[in-house]
């Protein structure tokens, strides 16, 4: 299980992709979006969602303005009497979300074929093994300087260190 947090200010700015039905992106604007700008709907969804293994649960409270659809996600729940009432009697069900491209899928695997492979085997590894080798293995991306480092160095073809770190998960 996973849990992601952001309280700050969100913002609605125009698509940059033709990807939304309304023509608009949903952003987080980070302390340093002057310098590094906004972190659009798209970002937010092929770095935190797409990558995640089947089977991995995450809950994000994002306490922002125009969080509503910053995850991109392809189901939604609407809030209103109906569902509520159906959740209180265990019947709820997710909606389709309409808007869902699921185009974003298909351009995260073209876009970061490794990305998406690495985090599904990983998560997949991780899982299978017993905390003593999860213990060697987040020794070992300490030792790569962090995991944004590592997660570089693999999709570049990391070499020898690479299967090193993959022989530590069998």
């Amino acid at each position: 299980s996973l849990f992601f947090h952001y309280s700050g200010h969100g913002a609605s700015v125009r698509d940059d992709n033709s990807d939304e039905p309304d023509g608009k992106d949903e952003a987080l604007c980070p302390s340093d979006y002057e310098s590094a700008g906004l972190i659009r709907d798209d970002e937010v969804f092929k770095l935190l969602v797409a990558p995640l293994p089947e089977g991995a649960k995450l809950t994000c409270v994002l306490d922002c303005c125009h969080s509503g659809t910053i995850l991109d996600l392809p189901f939604m729940f609407k809030a209103d009497d109906q569902s509520m009432a159906a959740m209180e009697s265990g019947q709820a069900s997710m909606l389709a979300n309409p808007g869902f491209d699921f185009g974003k899928i298909l351009q995260v695997f073209k876009d970061s074929p490794a990305l998406a492979v690495g985090a599904a085997l990983g998560g997949a590894a991780l899982m299978c093994m017993g905390s003593e080798r999860r213990g060697k293995i987040k020794g070992m991306v300490d030792k790569f300087g962090g995991q944004e480092k590592l997660m570089g160095m693999l999709s570049q073809g990391g070499g020898g260190d690479k299967a090193q770190l993959l022989s530590m998960a069998k």
